[in-house]
Formats: C-alpha cells, sequence, structure tokens
C-alpha cells in the first residue's frame, strides 16, 4: 500500500497539469490578437440594407464575419440574415469601410416592421490547425500516461509479495 502511495506522489502532479493544461486556453493566453468591429452603421436603400463596419485586426489573418439583426425593445430577438453579399463570411477583411448588403426583401417579401431595430457584427480570426492548447495538453496527456504505465508496471524488491518460506530442518 505505502508503494502505492508513493507511486500516486509522483503521478498527482502530472495528473493535474495535463489537467489544466486542458482547462486553460493556452492560445488565448499566448497568441491573443486583439480584434474588434466598430462603427457598424447601417442605411436603407431601395429593397436593400447596406451595413458598414471597421474591422480592426491583423490585415494578413482570415476572419469569420458574421451579422445579426436585433431589436432593442426586445433583447431576446435575434435573427441572422441569410441573404448577404459583401465582407461577410470567410476571408480578409480587416480595414475600414468594410460594407455588407442584405437583400431584405428576398428573405422578407412583406418587409419588417418598427423603427428599434440594429445591427451586430461579429468577427473572430479563423484559426489553422489544431490550437496550441491542444498539442501541449495531448502531449502531456501522452507523457502522463507513459509515466503512469511505467510507475505501475515497474518490479522492485517491494513488489515481489511475501518472503519464501524458510527451508524445511
Amino acid at each position: 500500500m505505502s508503494m502505492f502511495i508513493e507511486r500516486f506522489k509522483v503521478i498527482c502532479p502530472i495528473i493535474v497539469v495535463g489537467l489544466l493544461l486542458q482547462i486553460v486556453p493556452l492560445t488565448d493566453i499566448l497568441a491573443q490578437e486583439k480584434i474588434a468591429v466598430k462603427n457598424v452603421r447601417h442605411i436603407e436603400s431601395k429593397r436593400k440594407i447596406i451595413i458598414n463596419y471597421d474591422l480592426d485586426g491583423p490585415s494578413d489573418k482570415k476572419y469569420r464575419v458574421k451579422v445579426f439583426l436585433k431589436r432593442m425593445s426586445d433583447l431576446t430577438y435575434e435573427h441572422s440574415p441569410k441573404n448577404l453579399t459583401g465582407d461577410v463570411g470567410e476571408g480578409q477583411f480587416s480595414g475600414p469601410n468594410r460594407e455588407i448588403i442584405w437583400d431584405l426583401l428576398q428573405e422578407f417579401p412583406e418587409g419588417i416592421e418598427g423603427e428599434d431595430f440594429k445591427f451586430v457584427v461579429d468577427a473572430e480570426i479563423i484559426s489553422k490547425g489544431p490550437g496550441l492548447a491542444i498539442l501541449i495538453g495531448g502531449g502531456a496527456g501522452i507523457v502522463g500516461a507513459g509515466v503512469l504505465v511505467y510507475l505501475l508496471l515497474k518490479k522492485t524488491d517491494e513488489d515481489k509479495g511475501f518472503p519464501l518460506p524458510p527451508d524445511r530442518p
């Protein structure tokens, strides 16, 4: 039993570090690139609504840009427009005066009643490949599993069990 406790003292920190690496998103801590969508505005033009925004972020990155229509009088209302063209979806959209065109009447032939609507533009950087946290966490998990197997299967003098009885006289 004491051997198990000694081995557990070695394994426990490895398990804790592995779990922490899975919980803490290291990609957010180590490579946190700030992006911001600012100055969102819209105008109505005949059948379409033109939405403009500024996206502050690295110009060499690809972004995933989404648009949501919200109502100020009803905080639970949220509509994701479907008939969008322009600087929306996936692409390199960093910079000022980006433009999205929404064909409102194709989606709502009768139009939308009310004046208290606003558009929210959301952007995120598209990452390539697995994140750093996944790679480090996976590596720590593999190393921890290897150490665990080694320590549990390792034979020591204590592992031999009870000593042999003395020889007969």
